[in-house]
């Protein structure tokens, strides 16, 4: 248990302590080998009398123990109301949110948290059903910072085992056999399958995140010595891995929300031929010219200030003025976009392009 504070002796630990068979197995490791330890619960607001039941228990557990007591208590459905979120996602910044206040306020040297193998391989199912990338399969990392995860590598019928032999009381939430939620969904129905066709599933998991942790750790030490202000053709000659990480990031700081497609995209347009281009994305929008490229963050609208309704313009062939700050042009049947392109490759704001499907365009568009 001492390694998994890279060989530092902590001043104090705190625990996230649900009181399910992980947390309680940890807690009882932590006390046996002499850690400084404070568990703390959250209480989500979502199971009613079962949750109150949870919380009492830990509260119990902890005093048999001597061990410091922490609880907190949110109305999850009101906040995923509230922020227009599912609960899972709700529950865990809150829980992420409360702990890491406990952190600051106690002066705790680590955030202990009992995930465990079939977490992980939960979690890397669930990210390749939703779509993910390198970063995504690395699955739950063993340390984040202060927070470690010192059960990772230990498979859930090994603690199951544990408590039952050392005695270890745990409860159970039931809202674990929903199938409704997509990682109960994972864990009843498609992890026993994998388990019962290949033993060692899990243990290839672990093996296998932690390869491609070591893999993006090397890529994204490499991007981090990129910035977009080092340049187009710096950029352009980047491999595709590291060029894609080095616009991630620096979109990202900038305030932009890129997708993998948007990435895709704007990798093949900084190595294209076009002199000058701008690309949408959430958030804001990127600009290049021959030399350099820029992350735009979009302007937030003014506190209380209601958008004005948009005219409708009618829409012809040639150029169609949007505002007095911008047109665009909308070509023939069968007119070369590129005879139209030289034409107008004085102006800057021209080179800014996207190709439209005509069938979506209706006979009038709203001004800007």
């Amino acid at each position: 248990m001492t390694a998994l504070t890279d060989g530092e002796t902590p001043k104090c630990v705190l625990l996230a302590f649900s009181g399910g068979a992980d947390s309680s197995l940890l807690l009882r490791l932590l006390v046996d080998e002499g850690f400084s330890v404070t568990a703390a619960h959250i209480h989500h607001g979502i199971r009613g009398a079962e949750a109150d039941r949870d919380e009492a228990f830990c509260r119990d557990v902890c005093a048999g123990l001597s061990v410091p007591f922490l609880t907190f208590r949110f109305n999850v459905p009101a906040i995923a109301a509230e922020r227009k979120q599912g609960l899972e996602e709700t529950a865990r910044q809150v829980r992420y949110g409360a702990l890491e206040k406990a952190m600051k306020d106690g002066g705790f040297s680590y955030l202990l948290t009992a995930h465990n193998a079939d977490d992980n391989a939960e979690t890397v199912l669930l990210r390749l059903i939703r779509g993910t990338g390198l970063s995504g399969l690395c699955g739950i990392p063993p340390r984040r910072g202060r927070i470690l995860r010192p059960l990772l590598e230990i498979e859930k019928e090994t603690i199951l085992s544990a408590c039952r032999e050392a005695s270890i009381p745990y409860v159970t939430d039931s809202t674990n056999a929903d199938p409704a939620y997509a990682r109960n969904y994972l864990r009843s129905e498609i992890l026993p399958r994998l388990k019962a066709r290949n033993p060692g599933f899990l243990r290839h998991v672990t093996d296998l995140t932690a390869r491609l942790s070591r893999d993006e750790a090397y890529l994204a030490a490499e991007a981090d010595r990129f910035a977009l202000s080092d340049g187009r053709k710096t950029l352009s000659e980047l491999p595709d891995a590291i060029l894609s990480r080095v616009l991630l990031k620096e979109l990202t700081k900038a305030g932009l929300a890129p997708e993998g497609r948007h990435l895709t995209e704007l990798t093949s347009m900084l190595r294209s031929s076009r002199t000058r281009f701008a690309l949408s994305l959430p958030g804001g929008r990127v600009t290049a010219d021959r030399d350099g490229i820029a992350a735009i963050a979009a302007l937030p609208p003014s506190a209380g200030s209601a958008p004005a309704e948009a005219p409708e313009r009618p829409i012809a062939p040639g150029m169609n003025p949007v505002s007095p700050k911008g047109a665009f042009y909308l070509t023939e049947e069968n007119e070369d976009p590129e005879n139209i392109i030289n034409k107008f490759q004085n102006i800057y704001k021209f080179a800014i392009q996207e190709k439209l499907d005509s069938a979506t365009i209706k006979s009038t568009f709203l001004a800007a």
